[in-house]
């Protein structure tokens, strides 16, 4: 019997995919990798082409093991939450768009959440050595993600919802352009009247969060407007109440007549803060927020938000996800989904 290209990733310990890279000389798979691949081809006596491709025979593996009706999977990796924490709405809205088109080209979807990035990583290996999940889409981007070196190092097809923070040249990634969407919001406020504008965060290793905070503070400079380290809060925690930082400074003398809020759910948050302390949206204060979700529409008033396109950004990452697992000789893309600004009641010209 003729040896596959399947009896030398299963020798190997690697994906077709990546014995399918390694005979087309890809420069992302490691000498390591490289070696045990190339050991097992000459071990089993594997036909390569001429071209030195295994490229067909594993897009046919690939295809074959789909078949008629049979649906392959993708994973859906959510950020590492504790039970408390609180649920953003942009991670369910992201997570319709992958399924609607994992649906659509007859893939299945299983979502990995837990409350450590050991536990998760633990899940996930079972999932790869059991053959059940095919690639991985990120609804995030972090700093040293082990899930992230994991999947680099064991050649897992993955895509990042955000833009990638590590093996950035092998990385497909599928993401806004924050910092422009930081600037467009500050530019925004500006253009009202605002000056002192703050800008209010959870948890700025974000990645999108820190750039949104790097646009609005490049608009600042622009119009020649200082931003005073109060003004800058990275660090809150919710539920916010009266002791919180952003209550102490909207009751200081050098308050703010405006925020710039990571996201709708500190927006939110911020939102009941005013009303237990008796602040009127928008005469003593403008808000604008991000990721325009369903309950920032309803919120008295509806809040004014950049809307980033979440389900699309989905659909984005879900599709190249699905072409990566099927091609795996493919570029890493980067694709940018646009965002715009939706008004609504939550700001006005400043009274002063």
């Amino acid at each position: 019997m003729a040896v596959t290209i399947r009896d030398v990733a299963a020798l190997a310990g690697v994906s077709p995919a990546t014995v399918s890279r390694t005979c087309n000389n890809n420069p992302a798979i490691s000498a390591e990798t490289r070696e045990k691949v190339w050991q097992a081809i000459a071990q089993l006596g594997y036909q390569v082409t001429s071209s030195g491709s295994g490229t067909a025979e594993a897009e046919a593996a690939l295809a074959g093991s789909k078949g008629p009706g049979k649906a392959q999977t993708i994973g859906i990796i959510m950020r590492p939450q504790a039970q408390k924490g609180y649920d953003n709405p942009f991670v369910t809205r992201s997570i319709r768009g992958i399924s609607q088109e994992a649906m659509e080209q007859n893939y299945s979807t299983i979502v990995v959440s837990g409350e450590t990035y050991e536990q998760m990583l633990e899940y996930v290996k079972k999932l790869t050595a059991q053959q059940r999940v095919q690639g991985f889409v990120f609804l995030y981007s972090a700093l040293d993600d082990p899930l992230i070196s994991y999947m680099h190092e064991k050649e897992i097809p993955f895509v990042v919802i955000g833009k990638a923070s590590a093996y950035v040249n092998d990385t497909i990634y599928v993401d806004n352009d924050n910092l422009v969407a930081g600037q467009e919001a500050a530019n925004y406020l500006i253009s009202l009247g605002h000056r002192r504008i703050a800008f209010v965060c959870d948890n700025i290793s974000q990645i999108f969060a820190y750039e949104r905070q790097a646009g609005f503070r490049l608009s600042m400079m622009q119009n020649g407007l200082e931003v005073p380290e109060e003004y800058m809060l990275y660090g809150i925690s919710m539920p916010l109440d009266d002791s919180s930082s952003l209550a102490k400074l909207l009751q200081s003398s050098r308050r703010p007549t405006a925020l710039i809020i990571v996201d709708d759910t500190v927006a939110l948050a911020t939102l009941q803060l005013c009303h237990e302390m008796g602040m009127k949206l928008p005469d003593d204060l403008s808000i604008i927020t991000f990721n325009n979700s369903i309950m920032v529409k309803l919120a008295n008033p509806p809040l004014t938000t950049i809307d980033i396109n979440s389900r699309q950004l989905g659909v984005e990452a879900a599709s190249q996800l699905i072409n990566l697992i099927e091609h795996p000789y493919m570029t890493a893309t980067k694709i940018i989904v646009p965002h715009y600004l939706v008004e609504r009641k939550s700001c006005q010209a400043p009274k002063e």
